[in-house]
């Protein structure tokens, strides 16, 4: 089941981030966790070339079913069809999957703000969301991402708040 999630919602910091929270919440049967086959990805087509859809796979291990077009300029390649754990080779180490293995664990959505993966594009804030979906026997399956890379001169922010140890649930 689903809870409250005002708090949660509070923390967003990117309107696409809201739309797409307040989207997946509106998928939601009776208070239960959204199943994939309710979301209409054509409900939110501003936001596709954000949104990615990982798989759970066996032993803890997760694969990009999709990924939208702004992630291939995130990684600087196309990472559609990749596990996670080739993502950590251009990432922080492990940093993704402890977000996706928390998300399945806990069933409570996730989101964080990263310096961008890419040291060649330092200068972005990468913005995530991590949503859950359910299987139709109620365990987590799927785990829907949202990522948008903002110029930090643009946020008028230091980069060193931008956290790059371990990601925290922040649902409440």
């Amino acid at each position: 089941m689903i809870g409250d999630f005002n708090a949660f919602r509070a923390q967003l910091v990117l309107p696409a981030q809201c739309e797409l929270f307040d989207y997946w919440l509106s998928c939601s049967i009776d208070g239960a966790i959204p199943v994939r086959q309710v979301f209409t990805p054509v409900a939110i087509p501003q936001l596709l070339p954000h949104v990615s859809l990982i798989d759970v796979e066996r032993a803890g291990r997760f694969r990009i079913r999709l990924a939208g077009t702004q992630l291939r300029d995130v990684f600087d390649r196309e990472i559609t069809g990749l596990p996670v754990s080739d993502l950590e080779r251009m990432s922080s180490a492990g940093y993704w999957q402890r977000a996706c293995s928390s998300v399945v664990e806990t069933g409570l959505p996730m989101q964080g703000a990263i310096k961008s993966p890419r040291i060649t594009k330092d200068h972005l804030v990468q913005f995530w969301l991590r949503l859950p979906f359910a299987a139709r026997d109620g365990s987590i399956r799927q785990v829907l991402g949202f990522d948008a890379c903002i110029p930090a001169a643009d946020l008028q922010i230091d980069l060193s708040q931008c956290d790059q140890g371990e990601p925290d649930a922040l649902a409440v």
